[in-house]
This record gives structure tokens, sequence and C-alpha cells, in this order.
């Protein structure tokens, strides 16, 4: 959807290289909703922008590498595919920010005339402005553009879905300088990745630097306090550079001792990998460099809002002209070189506390409360504006305002404190939340009003550690992020300036031995929306839990940079957006890797012996992606990345020295590994095979393949070899055989070699995972000694995956005497060829002939998918009984993988619908204008099986609905005959009521007989809640819905009472406030029963069992059978062993057809166990089993 062009303008005689590059951007279409008599739109990934007043179009930000050397110096936006949107009320217009310790409700902002009264169309310029920032080096181009054009005279609004942004650039003053920091490594490429739009372009850096990777500033007379801090980042494989602000302040160059610290950080960097810088000291030991930011239109000027991002953005100086305000808008470096953080300590053992914090998180969690996460939110401003709106976004993740952010998975154990629960401002206290921190959530989120000794409702006096005691053994320790006012005030400073008071109430958290092992907080006000939750606060905190669960970013102070870097583009003439970039700071850490699931212990299987002259080692490690160090003090001996099978393979370029040297082993999610091996000089003859080189054409190991070795023996001893010896080749593995016998070498003098090419052969054997490591020993025999170097080979296998099938028929419905054929598609998700994939069919049901019962398919080669196109059609029998289906028994394997098994369920006459290859023909539908439709096909969650898709109301992936959401799927026509049932499988996240019996949001299903009125039909055993009265929902109060939480459960609607042409809708709603990840609606079954043409119905049956359904079930199920005469009949349930667990009929019953349901419980009436079942119908003649699935 995405294309990238860069285009080189060379002109004669000109000494500059002019280039343009362009990036095309495709979107998605925007959601128009109205309330409040104006009209709303939402597009995905497109934020609102703006002054106050104007109107409240989305703006997408982007983000462009450029050149290096270059700087963008002009912008062209080419609109194409419009679309005209018909308006019946005005667009909103953008309200303002309001600090959030203000108190005052401030009427709503009207449209500004000069803008709503023209007849010239809004936007007069289509982007922002220019706005160069730079990355290592690596200049940025952000702005963000506005795909819509306003009338606002004539209320119409053309929205333009493709768009291309061509950045012209030139080489300038400001991006020869910022090439000063310019970094060309690995680490700079990981950087970019996930900072600009057009990653097809990224250079790809392969070297890796070596040197100081995180540097702590301290006091000189703190020297011993730190140097544990050193050992636990040099246990974990970086290296630390702990510099005294007295030796920088004696040694560098600069005007004060802020530019002084800074430009020691400059030149560390320029010469080092440096990632992280800790200031370990409060404004006493490392003074902070306060910005300025004037609001505007008589609101606030500060010039003073202690920013440490002046020390981790490099580029520039901060104060291009050199007056007392530092940090305005064109002076302002944005895009941070390094994470940083900051300490602040009034006495050692306070150092010690966050050393010990910090060890203990990042060692020694308590596992089970890793994935547990705390928010807490207060009553904002009367209307009312809530903090738990604010914070519910970052559960699960939301699509609010218009951008997508991932959230904490709502499977966590997720605690809310909210005085929305209660409806009432300052319903929950200080003394009610301690208790919960006490608790250890991993991940704290607030948002209520602060000050700089008081935020969550507690002033300093309540943070303790007898208070609040979680001390990383008991429970674990939390990360902390408040967007309250001026509660990270580091420098004391309170709402009034030149007012003073004793240190934040962030330093109480950090410092004391308990609660927060960081904290992330604003220096000075918090900024907010008043009705809305679309602060400017909320934008950072919301991109720093997108960066920890949607961009993988686990490092803390990273996690903080990545949420700025994503609202550069919104910056541009905001000042409120500068105030919360520069205010926002981290109290902890910065390198600290955040849990962001279950913590694992790292198993590492290092090799036995590590010898002078053998550089190729493998060690397996349950880790993948884990990176590896081997270390000699502070030089980094080798840089391995473990593969997706945690195998890491080392490769010394130069031979290790006799000695010990340590090995760290890092992983996110895993505790880390660290250990030391000791290597060794031999002082005899050692003969290793050095090198093993594997010969095969594709580099696939399959079973059945014979792979050819070429082997290095050295001899990494000291002592020469006196004679001849031999070297055989073992196999300690099932899967390899190996075919070749023992080879005689010559006599090889120390550190000598010899190669032997294509003597040793093995032949891959047996079924085996993809992945499989097959382990080999090279057993070398000479003078008397006995060597064994250990080898691996990674096997390959498919694994094939049934994706999606369905019966294709010339009707929608198959029916008696068709001949529907099935259509389906295969992966492979394996690393290794399908060469010849294999389905085998069985099905014993007489009212169905199958055109084959094994095929042999094309193959599948790795990653990849295969449509197959009539792999075998059905003969339905012209007696087959409409509403039966049919199960067809399938294994489905490759001669060298997996095999799979299953049915295919074939409906004869009755509708179901998995969504598998698309809609079905159900329709998404907005009944209400005014409202969010949300309805769409989604893979995220899924009940078929082996399938992928289901219909979702709620946002993509795990998103969440929007608030004041109403929206309805609407079925196709359907037949829908005598005793008709409708079945679905259904799971849902909606906000219920503290009264059990009401809700909030929810859910219902319709029904529509010959184009009739649409009518509420009421599922098996009733909805289990109501709507509360409520003036924001879509629905009357008392309407019975679904609602609450609840996975994947079956659903059954007696339809007796209709008959007709039929149509189905599914109904979800919300009101304006808390949402949650929606509803998913899956495999819609409606069966029924249709006259046939004969005056007997009864003389048509056979003696037949139906397959059950629902099939795979919990808790029950329905088996239907057929008996053409009357009859003593048993219908028993049998375990895989044979054992009978239930008798459901053991009786004469009369011709005819015959339900009977179980319950999933044995003759004595206690549930069974999840697995496989038999049940089997006997009359005494015949009998006939069919298998079913319990899943509980």
């Amino acid at each position: 959807m995405k294309y990238f062009i860069l285009t080189l303008i060379m002109a004669m005689g000109l000494a500059v290289l002019a280039a343009d590059v362009v990036f095309s951007y495709t979107l998605n279409e925007p959601e128009l909703k109205t309330a409040n008599g104006y009209s709303h739109l939402k597009l995905d990934g497109a934020q609102s922008w703006g002054t106050p007043g104007s109107p409240d179009l989305p703006w997408y930000g982007t983000k462009i590498l450029l050149p290096i050397g270059e700087e963008a110096v002009d912008i062209q936006v080419e609109f194409s595919s419009p679309q005209t949107l018909t308006l019946t009320l005005p667009v909103a217009p953008l309200q303002p920010q309001y600090p959030l310790s203000s108190t005052v409700v401030h009427p709503r902002q009207q449209p500004d005339p000069a803008i709503y009264g023209s007849a010239t169309p809004y936007p007069a310029m289509p982007h922002n402005g220019l706005n160069t920032q730079f990355l290592a080096g690596h200049p940025i181009s952000f702005s963000a553009v506005c795909p819509f054009s306003y009338d606002p005279v004539n209320n119409e609004l053309v929205f333009y879905r493709q768009f291309s942004l061509r950045v012209k650039t030139a080489s300038t003053a400001r991006a020869a300088a910022a090439m000063q920091n310019l970094k060309q490594d690995t680490a700079t490429s990981a950087y970019l990745q996930k900072a600009v739009d057009n990653t097809d372009n990224l250079p790809h850096y392969r070297n890796r630097t070596t040197g100081w990777e995180y540097l702590v500033i301290h006091d000189e007379a703190k020297l011993a306090q730190w140097l544990p801090f050193k050992d636990l980042y040099n246990a974990r494989g970086q290296n630390v550079l702990l510099k005294s602000v007295q030796d920088i302040t004696a040694q560098t160059a600069g005007a004060d001792t802020q530019e002084k610290i800074r430009n020691y950080i400059i030149d560390v960097y320029a010469a080092n990998p440096l990632r992280h810088v800790l200031l370990a000291g409060d404004t006493d030991v490392i003074p902070h460099r306060g910005f300025y930011v004037n609001m505007g239109s008589g609101g606030s000027i500060d010039a003073d809002i202690p920013a440490d991002m002046y020390y981790s953005c490099l580029d520039g100086n901060w104060n291009n002209d050199g007056d007392s305000y530092w940090g305005e808008y064109m002076e302002a470096d944005l895009v941070p070189e390094l994470s940083i953080g900051r300490v602040c300590y009034n006495s050692d053992d306070e150092i010690a506390n966050f050393i010990t914090k910090t060890q203990r998180y990042l060692n020694e969690p308590v596992i089970a409360e890793a994935t547990t996460a705390l928010f807490a939110g207060e009553w904002l401003w009367e209307g009312p504006t809530w903090g738990g709106d604010y914070m519910d976004e970052m559960i699960g993740g939301s699509s609010a305002n218009g951008y997508t952010t991932v959230g904490i998975p709502s499977s966590w154990n997720i605690t809310t404190l909210y005085d929305r629960t209660y409806g009432a401002p300052d319903s929950w206290t200080g003394s009610q939340l301690r208790p919960l921190l006490s608790n250890g959530p991993n991940l704290v989120n607030h948002l209520g009003h602060s000050a700089t000794t008081y935020t969550m409702r507690m002033t300093n006096n309540y943070v303790t550690s007898s208070t609040i005691t979680n001390d990383g053994i008991n429970h674990n320790l939390s990360v902390v992020f408040t967007q309250g006012c001026y509660a990270g005030s580091f420098d004391n400073r309170e709402t009034n300036v030149g007012e003073y008071t004793a240190d934040c109430i962030t330093e109480k958290f950090t410092s004391i031995s308990t609660a927060a092992v960081a904290m992330i907080s604003h220096s000075r006000y918090g900024w907010g929306v008043q009705g809305s939750t679309d602060g400017a606060s909320q934008k950072f905190h919301r991109q720093y839990i997108d960066a920890i669960f949607g961009e993988g970013i686990n490092e803390l102070g990273f996690a903080l940079v990545d949420s700025k870097i994503d609202n550069i583009p919104y910056i541009q003439n905001t000042p409120v957006m500068y105030w919360v970039t520069y205010e926002t700071n981290l109290f902890g850490d910065p390198g600290l890797m955040v849990w962001s699931d279950t913590p694992q212990q790292m198993n590492v299987q290092l090799p036995s012996y590590w010898a002078v002259g053998l550089n190729s080692y493998q060690i397996q490690t349950n880790a993948p992606g884990a990176v590896l160090r081997l270390k000699d003090g502070t030089d980094i001996l080798c840089e391995a990345t473990a593969d997706a099978t945690g195998l890491i393979n080392i490769d010394l370029i130069q031979s290790l020295v006799p000695g010990n040297y340590d090995v760290s082993i890092i992983a996110a999610n895993f505790i880390a590994h660290h250990s030391q091996i000791s290597v060794q000089a031999s002082d005899q003859p050692y003969i290793v095979a050095s090198q093993v080189q594997y010969l095969d054409a594709d580099g696939l190991y399959h079973t059945g393949e014979v792979i050819g070795l070429n082997v290095t023996l050295k001899n990494v001893g000291f002592v020469d070899q006196t004679g001849p010896g031999t070297v055989t080749l073992v196999s300690n593995s099932p899967n390899l055989l190996v075919l070749s016998g023992s080879y005689e070498f010559d006599a090889l003098a120390a550190s000598d070699s010899t190669e032997i090419n294509g003597f040793f052969q093995v032949k891959v054997q047996g079924n085996y995972s993809d992945h499989q490591i097959a382990y080999l020993n090279f057993s070398a025999s000479f003078d008397s000694y006995i060597s064994n170097t250990p080898a691996a080979l990674i096997l390959n296998a498919p694994e094939l995956h049934l994706d999606t099938y369905q019966f294709v028929n010339a009707n929608p419905q198959v029916l008696p005497g068709d001949n529907p054929a099935l259509n389906m598609i295969v992966s492979n998700r394996g690393s290794g060829h399908a060469f010849s994939p294999m389905l085998i069919l069985f099905c014993d049901d007489p009212n169905v002939t199958l055109s084959a019962f094994e095929a042999t398919l094309t193959p599948v080669g790795p990653d990849s998918f295969t449509l197959y196109e009539s792999a075998f059609s059905v003969l339905v029998s012209p007696d087959a009984p409409i509403g039966s289906s049919v199960n067809i028994g399938y294994m489905l394997g490759a001669e060298n993988g997996n095999t799979l098994e299953g049915n295919f369920v074939l409906y004869i006459g009755n509708q179901q619908y998995t969504f598998e290859n698309d809609s079905n023909g159900w329709e998404s539908l907005a009944p209400l204008t005014s409202f969010v439709n949300q309805w769409h096909r989604e893979s995220y969650r899924n009940n078929t099986a082996e399938g992928s898709w289901s219909m979702k109301f709620g946002g993509p992936g795990s998103g969440a609905y929007s608030s004041s959401a109403y929206g309805a799927l609407e079925s196709p026509v359907i037949p829908l005959g005598k005793k008709g049932r409708l079945y679905f499988h259904h799971w849902m996240d909606a906000e219920v009521h503290t009264n059990p019996s009401y809700a909030w949001d929810g859910g219902l299903v319709q029904i529509s007989i010959d184009e009739g009125p649409w009518i509420q039909i009421t599922p098996v055993g009733g909805y289990p809640r109501r709507i509360y009265n409520n003036p924001a929902s879509p629905f009357p109060a008392n309407t019975e819905v679904y609602s609450g939480s609840f996975g994947w459960s079956p659903a059954e609607f007696d339809l007796s009472s209709y008959t007709g042409m039929a149509k189905f809708r599914f109904i979800f709603g919300a009101d304006g406030y808390v949402t949650g990840e929606g509803w998913y609606i899956d495999d819609v079954y409606l069966e029924s029963e249709f006259d046939v043409a004969s005056e007997d119905l009864v003389t048509n049956l056979a003696f037949n069992l139906h397959g059950n359904y629902p099939n795979p079930f919990n808790p029950t199920t329905t088996i239907c059978f057929d008996l053409p005469k009357a009859a003593t009949v048993n219908l028993d349930i049998f375990n895989l062993r044979g054992q009978r667990v239930r008798s459901l009929v053991n009786t004469e019953l009369p011709s005819g057809t015959h339900n009977a349901v179980w319950n999933g419980r044995d003759d004595a009436g206690s549930p069974v166990s999840s697995g496989v079942y038999l049940y089997r119908l006997s009359n005494g003649e015949r009998e006939i089993t069919r298998r079913m699935v319990l899943m509980k």
C-alpha cells in the first residue's frame, strides 16, 4: 500500500546535491458521526491538529527518512481518489487543552468565524509545515497531512483516500552539523526501523561497534556507592562507564555545568556505542536545564521546565539565539539519540535502595505478578470528565481519537480504581490505593490531580516503606506513569514561579526501599481536554504503553523515547505538545527491561569444553532472539543473536587465549543468564573439528536426504602430534544415520590443520518436528589421546495447516442431489518443503458418495500457502434428509512432516457461516448515523476448528470498540422452515454495571421474516443483563442484552414460531464512556425442517446417526438419529479406551427422527474431561459410530 521513490537531481554548476523523496500513503475510510450539533470525523492513524476553534479534521502523521547531510526545504502533497462526504452538520471545532490541575470548567470553544464563515476551503495548506529532526545524524522529516478539504459555507467535505508526499531536500549547515553524531551501525538501523515510515530504503548497516554503552554521571564522593550498579550491568554484558560530575566540569569545555555535561555526553557518544545515560543525582549534583514554552493567547508561560532530554538530544545547542530562553520552538532537538533517566537521592541508603530495587526487578521478579497492572483514574472536571475514561484506552488498546495504540493485554490481572465507578469526585482515597500498590502491580498508570508533593491522593508523608510495602521479594516492584501536574517537579518548584517546597513525590516513590522501581512523571502541568480523552499528556502515555506492547520496546528509557518520536508530527505550532515533550521525565534506570509477559528462566546449554584454537561453538537456549556477549573484561569478543529455535552460533574471528571469560545472554521476558567459562590450553596435542560445512543444494535438511560434510581438523594443543590419528563421526540423534566410517589423518603439528572434504556423509531419517536439532560428535583418536567435538544440524520439516475450506455449489444451499466440490487453503508454516502432501478421506454416511478417498496434492513450499480448488467432490443422495450434516473425516500430511486429522462438515439444506473466505454475504450497517459502526471481519480471534476468521464489533485486532458505538451485522436472506433453531459461538468483552442485572453496553439478536419488521429474539436461557437507564445509550432502558466478559461460548435460539424468508442481525451498542474489546461472532448455523414431496416422510428415512452439533462443544451437544421403523435402540458414549461413560438412550422408540442431548457428564453425573469421545447408535441389526470433541 506504500511505495518509496528516491530521485536525485544534479544541476551543473551547483555545489549541493538536491533530492526529492516521495512516499505514498493509502488510507482507510474515515468514520463520521454526529453529536452535540456537530459532525465528528475519525481516521485510522490520524490525530487532531490545529488551533482551537478551527475545524477538528484528522491529520495523518508522516515520518520520512531523508538522505544523510540533507534537510527538508519544501513539502508538496499530491492527493488522489477523492470522495465527497455530505454533512448534515458542520465539523466540530477543535477544543483547547487545559492544565489537569485546573478545576475551572470552561465554555466549549466555538467555531472560529474567520474560518467557518469563509468560502476558502480549509485547510489552506495541506500539511503543517517543515520540521527536520536528526537521529544519530540521519535526517527525518516530520509533518502531518490533512487528507480532507472542507468547505464550511456549503458544509461539503472531500476526503482523499490516497496521497503522495514529496519532500524536497538540500544540503544545509544544520544538516552538516548533525553529521557529527552520525552512527552507521546495526543499533542505529534497528532504531530507525521503528522511527520512520519509508523503511524499505533504510540503510542496512551491518557493523557493530564496541565500547561504553551505559554512562553513569555521579558525584565523585559516591563512586563506591555506584559500583554495584556497574556490576549489575556488567553481568548483563554491557560496558558501564562511571564518570564524576567534578571530572567532567574540570576537563570539558562549556559555558556552565549543564553545557559541560552535555558536551561530555556528546564526546562519549561519538566514540562509543552509547545507548543509556543515568544522571545519578538531584539538581544539586546534576543541574537541570529549564526549557521555555509560551502557550500563547494569554495562556501559561514557563521559562524553566525541567527537561532531561537536554542531555539525550545531542544536535544543536538548544539556544541558537543565545538569549535566556532555552528550547524555543526553532531551537528544539526533538529526537533523542540516547535514553536517559535520573536518580534523586538524599542518602547512601537511598542509592542502595535504587540499585537493590533495580536488581530485584530484573533478576528476581515475583513471576506470578509480572502480568499485573493497576489503573487509577480521578474525576477531572465537572461535566464530568473522568480520568478512568483516559485510563481505559490503555487496557487492551484503543482507536479513540483517530490513532490506534496497543494496550496492556486485557488477559492480564488488571485492577482499576476509578471515581467514575462511583459516579462522583473523590470517591476513592489514598488509603484504598496503598494496599493495591503494596500488592506489587507491574505497571501502574494514573491520571488525576497532582502537585509537587501530592499524587494519587497521597502526600509525601504517606509514601513510606511501611505504608507501601512491596519490596520486590514479598511482591513485585512497580513501574509507574502518572499524568498528574508537577508530580515530577524534581527542582521542587510549586505551581507559582519562585515558590519551592520539599522533594517531589516522584522522588519519594523511587527513593524508598519499596513501591516504584521507576516512575515517569511531569515536571510541570499535565494537560487534557475537557469532555474528551484527547489530552496531550494522554497521547504520550498511550504511545509509551504501545511502545512496550505494540512495538516490543522493552527498555524503559527507549519506550519513553518512542512515545516522544511518535508525537513529533503533531508538535508543529502546538505549544502544548512541546510542553509535554519537555516535561515528561524518567526517574529510574533507562536500561530497565520492562516485563511485558510472564518472565521465564533461561535454559542455556554451554559447551563443556572451550579450547585455544577452537573458534566455532553452538549454544542452545530456550530464548529466540536472545543476544549473547562473550567478554574479556570490557572487551566484547563476540556478539551473536539466537535464531527462532534459541540456537546461538558463535564464530570467533580470533582464537581465545587461556583464561576466564564472561558469557552474558539477555532476551525480553527472560531472566538474564550470566556465567564464566574457562578456556584451556592443552600441553599435549589436541585435535578438534574446528570447522564443519554441510553440503546441501538448498541448505534445508529433509528426511531422506543425504548430507555431505567438509571438516577441518586442527591441532589446538601446544604439542605436535607424533603419529597418525583417526576421526570418527558419531550420531547422537535417531534422525541422523552416519553412512561413512573412520578417516585416518596424518600427524598435525601444533596449530596446523587439515581438511577432509566429502568423506563424511549422514542421512536424515524418521519423523521430527520442524527445527529439530540433531547432534553429532567427531571423535578423534591420536597419540593415545581421545577428543570429542560436538556439532549440530538443524533439521527442516513442513508444518501443514488447513487454513480454511468451503464447499462450492451451484446454489447457496447444498440440497439432495447436488454435487458440491471442496476448495481449501493449506499453508506450510514450517521451514521445510512439503513435497507430496497427501489427503486421505473417510466417510461411511450412506447419504453421500465421495469422488475419491485419497489425493496427492501439489507441493507447498516453506512459509507459503496453496489454494486447492475442487480437491474432491461429494455427490449428495437425492434421499438425503434436509437439515442433516455429514462429517467427512480427513487426514492431511506430508511424507516428511506433520499429519492433521479432522472433519470436513457438509451441511445439507441448512446454512452455516464460518466467515473463513469472506463475509459470506453478511453486511455491516449503521442503523444510527450519530453512532459509530465497527462490525468487520477479523482474524484476531476465531472459533472455527482449523479456522482463522470471525466477525467482530470493535477496533482492529484486540482494539476496543469506540464510545458512542452502535452497529448491525445483517445476514443475507435465508430460507427458514419448521422447527428452526439458530446456533452460533460468541466472545464478548463489554462494560457492565455494578448491579449484576444491568449493563452499560451489550449486544442482541434480531430476526426479520419476509422483509417484515425487525424483532428481537431471545436465546434459550435468556439474555443475562439489561441496559441501565442511560440517555447516552443507543438502546432503550431495560433492553435485554448479552454483556460482560466471557470466552467463546455457544448460543442457541428457538425459532419454531417463525417460518419464511428470514434475515438475522446482530446488534451491538455502547454509550459514551468505558469501552471493551467488543463482540465476536463465529460459526453461525441455522437448522430447520422442510416438507418433502412425499405423502409419508417416515418411509423415506433410513437408519442413520447424524453428526452432533455443535462439535466441538462445551458444555452440551445434540445428537440426532433416524429410525425407519419402531425399534429398541441404544445410544451410548465411549471414551477412546472403549469404556462406556454414558448411556443416553436405552428404550423402544417409534419410527422418525429423534434427538438426544449430552451434557458432558458420565452415568454418575460427574463431568468428564476434555477430549475425543465416540457415540454409537444400535438397533439390534446395525450399529453406527461417530466421533465428537468436548473442549473445556
